[in-house]
């Protein structure tokens, strides 16, 4: 019986021939070479299906699934489906990482470890400038201290055991265009028991010119997304009986706000409508005992969201942010 791989990583593939290269090559490249890469080729139409072929075909670690364009999440639930190392690495197909990547991850987690996440840090590139954010080492921490300590927004810059996406059921949801990664990251935090970090940025990220994030469909998409994403999140909390905790509820504090702050910029939104899911929200989370939802800014979105954001404009204004 052929020994699983310690990881696997996980590329969805669409239409990013410019970039597909330095992706792989900086997996093919790692100092330790126990891992698998799967490429999941999301219906592309440019070269980007080739150059998949290419490297299966040089490279018995790397295999490639194609299959017709669905996004994102159901490309990386496709790889899920095939994958067999002990840890998965989700990559997007655009960024690269460190050659010492797998061979430190190693070290940090044995075979039989307890250890069942792992975050690091990562170099973030936009246009000419370099910025590089490294980690946090913290080990031997009870789950509460590091999670409260230790919040990321990028499921890039952790690993996770594939045993417990599998054993939990655990995928992204598709359908979701955003914050998707999120909310697989914040349920597989409910379920693990010993998360570590460490220091060393091992994954580069890169912002690409004419990025949508600032405009209007964005926008409107970031505000659909979040209220499945929270809605989700609680049907989930309450199967598995998730009782409130000082990390989850910073965790949800900050995703209803980003919600908010998402909607405040969004030009013609139907107000009404808005108010109406703030208040479903709300109240399915205070049902089930979520402090946060009782703090005064969560309050006054609850009762009208539109003092919600002039008040935050106003903060935001005098803080310098916007």
């Amino acid at each position: 019986m052929t020994q699983k791989p310690f990881i696997s990583f996980i590329v969805p593939v669409y239409n990013v021939e410019q970039y597909l290269c330095r992706c792989v090559d900086s997996v093919i490249s790692q100092t330790c070479g126990d891992w698998e890469l799967v490429l999941v080729d999301d219906g592309s139409r440019d070269s980007s299906p080739h150059i998949c072929d290419v490297y299966a075909g040089k490279d018995s670690r790397i295999k490639v699934i194609h299959q017709e364009n669905q996004g994102v999440a159901a490309a990386r639930n496709s790889g899920l489906a095939t994958v067999t190392g002990e840890w998965i690495w989700f990559v997007d197909s655009d960024d690269w990482i460190e050659p010492d990547s797998v061979n430190i991850l190693k070290e940090n987690c044995p075979h039989g470890t307890k250890n069942d996440l792992v975050m690091f840090g990562h170099v973030r590139h936009e246009g000419d400038m370099t910025y590089s954010n490294a980690g946090k080492e913290m080990k031997d921490v009870g789950k509460e201290e590091f999670l409260r300590c230790q919040i990321s927004f990028f499921n890039v810059c952790m690993i996770f055991r594939s045993d417990i996406l599998r054993n939990h059921g655990l995928m992204f949801t598709r359908g979701i265009r955003l914050a998707e990664d999120l909310e697989l990251q914040y349920k597989y935090e409910m379920l693990c028991r010993c998360p570590v970090s460490i220091a060393e940025p091992l994954y580069h990220y890169l912002i690409r010119e004419g990025s949508a994030t600032h405009s209007v469909q964005y926008r409107r998409n970031a505000v659909d997304d979040l209220y499945l994403v929270l809605r989700n999140l609680h049907g989930f909390i309450s199967e598995h009986d998730i009782e409130p905790s000082a990390w989850l509820d910073v965790r949800l504090e900050m995703l209803v706000k980003n919600w908010l702050y998402s909607a405040s910029l969004v030009t013609g939104l139907d107000r009404a409508g808005f108010q109406k899911r703030v208040r479903e929200i709300m109240d399915l989370y205070r049902g089930i005992g979520f402090p946060c939802f009782e703090n005064c800014k969560l309050r006054l979105a609850y009762n009208s969201v539109c003092l919600y954001f002039i008040t935050n404009k106003i903060y935001l204004k005098i803080k310098g942010i916007s």
